[in-house]
């Protein structure tokens, strides 16, 4: 059982004044975001960190507002799929996405609902680094976005996040020739574009922002979504 599943298991066993206080602490945790949505998207709770997230809007209110009308279409069209999914099979799922440039992992899992009342998904959202394979809850199947928003590194070209992924991983700038099958010169060149465009030419500090955004070589490959902050 994770932390997750023990917290959510000690509130459901407490009342009044206790839950309350327990519910009041876990939703202020910094760095994890938490929402609860219908399985049609609609917004029924958000914390400030899932808003600052997502959202760019710690200080918004966008409870009753549905995703699509918040995300790029294609990006809010995949998430509708999974909380119905969640919702008809009973089964929670973990989903790996890299958004505004930062790698997350969102578990969804269904709220017990009582007979004629709508089922709720509640998703719980939190940063993760590196490029290693993801440890989801115990039942849980991870689910990989088909979709990245980049954030700043937008302006990167797909094989200048493959060498960006790489160096993330801590590869020398040799050994990420060698992986690629390209010259040093050609993979020194689009270090040194990256480093351009991201205003950083330091070769450790690049890497550090890499493992921080948590990309993999595969996330080049996958399609991308512009994020445009909505209004509250």
């Amino acid at each position: 059982m994770t932390a997750d599943d023990r917290l959510l298991h000690a509130t459901g066993s407490l009342e009044g004044s206790a839950a309350a206080a327990l519910c009041e602490a876990f939703v202020k945790v910094p760095g994890v975001g938490i929402a609860v949505l219908s399985g049609k998207g609609e917004i029924i709770y958000e914390n400030e960190e899932i808003r600052r997230m997502y959202l760019d809007a710690p200080q918004g209110d966008f409870i009753g507002r549905r995703i699509p009308e918040l995300f790029p279409p294609d990006w809010a069209q995949e998430r509708l799929r999974l909380l119905q999914r969640v919702v008809s099979t009973g089964q929670g799922v973990a989903l790996r996405e890299v958004w505004r440039g930062k790698q997350f992992l969102a578990t969804m899992r269904p709220i017990p609902s009582e007979p004629g009342e709508e089922p709720v998904v509640l998703i719980i959202s939190r940063p993760i680094e590196g490029s290693e394979p993801v440890t989801p809850p115990d039942g849980f199947e991870v689910v990989e976005s088909a979709f990245v928003e980049l954030g700043d590194l937008s302006s990167l070209t797909p094989r200048e996040l493959v060498v960006l992924s790489l160096l993330g991983q801590g590869l020398t700038l040799k050994e990420i020739a060698a992986t690629l099958h390209r010259s040093f010169k050609t993979v020194d060149n689009h270090r040194s574009a990256i480093g351009r465009k991201l205003n950083q030419t330091d070769r450790l500090m690049l890497a550090r922002l890499a493992t921080q955004a948590g990309l993999r070589v595969d996330d080049a490959r996958l399609e991308r979504v512009k994020f445009r902050k909505p209004l509250a």
